[in-house]
């Protein structure tokens, strides 16, 4: 008899989150979107703010975009906010992704 795995309950379906200003906002980490956003971003014709925003964006939606455009937040906070984002999708720390960023530019 040919093998079977039943992975029901070994799947985690809980999205990520982050919470920015004391909202929590749902990352949506599917693939398809994770692919369409490393699309973008592999172009490699767009500025570091630009970057920034794409991944907002794709993984917060517009309306997340447009509400913490409204804080006026300065480029350090939103590589921060980048950075976390990132950090989340691909389940490691904060730091691990911050250091890595930091050594590309070097």
């Amino acid at each position: 008899m040919a093998r079977h795995i039943d992975l029901t309950n070994k799947l985690d379906m809980e999205k990520p989150t982050i919470t920015i200003n004391g909202k929590i906002y749902e990352i949506n980490d599917e693939k398809s979107n994770i692919l369409s956003m490393n699309s973008l971003l592999n172009k490699g014709n767009l500025s570091e703010v630009e970057m920034f925003d794409k991944i907002i964006e794709k993984l917060l939606g517009k309306k997340a975009l447009k509400e913490l455009d409204n804080l006026h937040l300065g480029l350090k906070q939103y590589e921060k906010i980048a950075f976390a984002l990132m950090a989340c999708v691909n389940d490691e720390e904060l730091e691990d992704v911050e250091r890595r960023f930091q050594d590309r530019k070097d």
